[in-house]
């Protein structure tokens, strides 16, 4: 299995995890990825928030849940792998690169994890998605597997 797939498969058993436990459906719990500085970037000292959308009134509203640690998102008491050694290096790249291309600040911009699911005759596709956030706005989805495609 790639690196891409692997640490895709664990964003989505993550995002699955937190659906239970917070007893919502896994499309509607997302994971944001941010820095607070560029230092942080490149020190990869990434900060991790869960969200819930939650209907109110007719609208979805994104609700912040906690901070999660990259451990809660690997599942992982006594890490056997690092796999935030191996991933690290792709967030920061990505988040780096697409701050530059869409003069993000680093300050507000992020990446939002999240799955959608397509139906296909009688086949549900579960995938995941990313996409870039200019403080709560997304401004562009990319592919899962883009992100690793620079380094």
């Amino acid at each position: 299995m790639s690196i891409a797939s692997t640490v895709k498969n664990t964003i989505t058993k993550a995002l699955q995890r937190f659906a239970v436990e917070g007893n919502i459906d896994d499309t509607k719990t997302f994971i944001l990825l941010s820095c607070n500085s560029e230092t942080d970037l490149q020190n990869n000292e990434f900060v991790y928030k869960l969200y819930y959308n939650q209907l109110e009134g007719d609208i979805y509203m994104s609700k912040f849940q906690r901070d999660i640690t990259f451990n809660e998102i690997t599942n992982v008491k006594i890490p056997m792998i690092d796999i935030f050694g191996i991933a690290a290096p792709f967030l920061r790249n990505a988040l780096s690169k697409y701050t530059k291309e869409l003069t993000i600040p680093i300050s507000k911009a992020g990446l939002k994890f999240f799955i959608y699911k397509m139906k296909n005759g009688d086949q549900i596709k579960t995938s995941l998605a990313v996409n870039i956030m200019n403080d709560k706005t997304a401004v562009k989805s990319i592919d899962f597997v883009e992100m690793f495609n620079d380094l």
